[in-house]
């Protein structure tokens, strides 16, 4: 069996941009909302070091806040660079999902007999009740639909490229 190794990234540099400015804003939100955390922190022990020793929920909801919103930004920050890794190797597909350029999960790891049959990408099969894994990241003509039964049956939506594309066909009418 072949090896073949495929990175998809984004295709238009005007959506790449974007995501590099939501990814930079969510991060500054984030350095931001930590500031204020502190500061917020600070606040309630100036407020319980005080001789009122009563705090509100006008105190304490600053912090509660802040904390919320700085842990929300962090980790929503690396949903904005992604990349998909596609590779074919010792019989088994494995799909991998690649945040922030640098941490990788599976996503897919599929023997290529389970693989059942390759098309075009069309929205009106994706309702069929099959479970549908998302690993695409530019326009739907790139687009492709591979059909597995391992266990359930499902779909996944990727973007090979030719040489990847002729691999997994010659696979497939093994």
């Amino acid at each position: 069996m072949d090896r073949i190794e495929q990175t998809i990234r984004r295709n238009d540099e005007e959506k790449q941009k974007k995501d590099k400015f939501k990814y930079n804003f969510l991060f500054i939100l984030a350095a931001a909302l930590s500031l204020f955390a502190i500061y917020s922190v600070t606040t309630v022990f100036f407020v319980l070091g005080s001789q009122q020793n009563s705090l509100t929920v006008f105190d304490v909801l600053p912090l509660i806040v802040s904390v919320l919103g700085t842990v929300f930004c962090f980790l929503y920050k690396d949903e904005m660079l992604l990349e998909y890794d596609y590779i074919i190797e010792d019989d088994t597909l494995i799909i991998a999902k690649i945040k922030n350029l640098k941490s990788r999960k599976e996503v897919i790891n599929l023997p290529v007999n389970a693989l059942k049959r390759i098309e075009k990408y069309n929205t009106a099969k994706l309702n069929q009740g099959l479970k549908t894994v998302n690993c695409s990241l530019n326009e739907d003509e790139k687009k492709y639909m591979l059909y597995y039964e391992k266990g359930e049956k499902g779909i996944i939506v990727f973007e090979p490229n030719d040489a990847f594309l002729k691999l997994l066909n010659k696979e497939l009418n093994k």
